[in-house]
């Protein structure tokens, strides 16, 4: 009985053994690069919603390539590409897009070569579309047009032969669209003696901006919005045309023309960075006027997300 003990005891110390002396030989395989370097598109179908500012006349974004198979970049690499709106055949569900027209946009890289600098592993350059040629286009707000690229050759070992493409569609939102917290008021309007009517007026205010209801500003050019609700009534729309500085001018919306909305003189503050809406709007035989404060949630630009078309 004992030696079988002594015998187990003896075979568990010699595994024991093997196991640490194993387990302590060095890896270094992480230490090294692949065999092959190569670059590619991270993506292949990305969807770019770009936010077209007052300030700006142009809508940029990035495009970039990928170095992977190295674990450090010791010199600058580059890799070259061309428009290849063969993609928009070849590609599966590419076809209902549209070429989007050359002299729309430019490349911040000359030649259409694309540099990784020393110690990265990606390298980009800026696509500048010009606003005024998009916003001009009503299709510019939806998925129509896309800019199909292929890369062409490269300073590192290969190109991912699977990710040497990208169609990239381009769509634009105004700076104004959003959603808006509201306060303000509504009343019934007597139109002959140009005043609200006594008792019908009804209030939704709350002191902190965050508990209000809200009102979703969607584009319809470059200048319009759609803002859905008005006064108390959420299912109808009015439009919201803005000028230069944030002046706004409200009106009736082509999605429900049958509801008249006079605007009674609405305007921007600057200092506190909110609008007052002042309106009144006609449905049901009766008028409403409206006296309304709205502040915009968030930036739009930090409401996008990654998309794939």
């Amino acid at each position: 009985m004992n030696k079988n003990i002594i015998t187990i005891t003896k075979f568990v110390l010699i595994v024991t053994a093997v196991l640490i002396f194993v387990g302590c030989e060095p890896y270094e395989g992480y230490i090294y690069d692949y065999k092959y370097s190569a670059v590619y598109f991270g993506t292949q179908k990305p969807l770019r919603t770009l936010v077209a500012r007052e300030s700006s006349d142009k809508l940029n974004f990035k495009l970039g390539v990928i170095l992977s198979g190295v674990r450090e970049n010791k010199t600058d690499q580059w890799s070259t590409f061309e428009i290849a709106p063969d993609l928009l055949t070849s590609v599966e569900g590419a076809s209902v897009f549209t070429l989007m027209p050359a002299d729309w946009y430019s490349f911040s890289v000359a030649e259409n070569k694309i540099v990784i600098p020393k110690g990265k592993f990606m390298g980009d350059f800026t696509i500048s579309i010009d606003k005024a040629k998009m916003g001009a286009d009503p299709l510019a707000l939806n998925k129509t047009y896309a800019i199909p690229v292929r890369l062409l050759d490269t300073s590192v070992d290969s190109i991912l032969s699977t990710k040497n493409y990208t169609v990239l569609v381009v769509k634009y939102i105004s700076e104004n669209s959003g959603t808006y917290y509201v306060r303000g008021s509504q009343s019934e309007y007597d139109l002959v003696l140009q005043d609200t009517i006594a008792g019908t007026t009804q209030k939704y205010y709350v002191a902190d901006w965050s508990k209000n209801k809200t009102r979703v500003f969607s584009t319809l050019s470059l200048t319009d919005c759609d803002m859905a609700g008005m006064g108390f009534n959420a299912s109808e729309k009015l439009k919201v045309v803005f000028g230069a500085d944030k002046a706004v001018t409200l009106t009736t919306s082509s999605a429900n023309a049958a509801v008249t909305v006079i605007d009674l003189g609405s305007s921007y503050n600057a200092l506190t960075g909110e609008y007052h809406f002042i309106y009144t709007y006609f449905k049901n035989s009766k008028t409403y006027k409206v006296d309304e404060y709205l502040k915009l949630r968030n930036d739009p630009e930090n409401d996008l997300r990654f998309e794939e078309w």
